[in-house]
């Protein structure tokens, strides 16, 4: 349940940089994202504690946290994207955030 919020804006964020045909970043943040998440949230919640499967479901939760906060210091840092025009936060407005919760749901 924790991940799903992260999860409504990091759908937004993906988007957001899709739309700007920015791929190959994202592609990269999700590699490193499923690397983090594999090599040593997920082990280590699994194994080195005793929380087990709740373990990888708290693991799921974290990395896709992890993976907005990339992504958002992308869009902020990026040279990509101007903030003329494209950098907008009507992105991460709520009606579309409830659609993509829904959706997650």
């Amino acid at each position: 349940m924790p991940g799903l919020s992260g999860y409504g804006f990091l759908q937004n964020a993906m988007r957001f940089v899709r739309a700007h045909t920015i791929l190959d970043p994202r592609l990269f943040f999700s590699m490193v994202s499923l690397v983090i998440h594999i090599a040593f949230i997920a082990y280590a919640l699994v194994h080195w504690t005793t929380l087990g499967f709740k373990g990888a479901s708290l693991a799921t939760s974290i990395s896709i946290w992890i993976q907005l906060i990339i992504f958002g210091l992308f869009m902020f840092f990026s040279k990509h994207i101007t903030w003329d025009y494209a950098f907008s936060f009507e992105t991460f407005h709520f009606h579309h955030i409830l659609t993509n919760l829904k959706l997650a749901l």
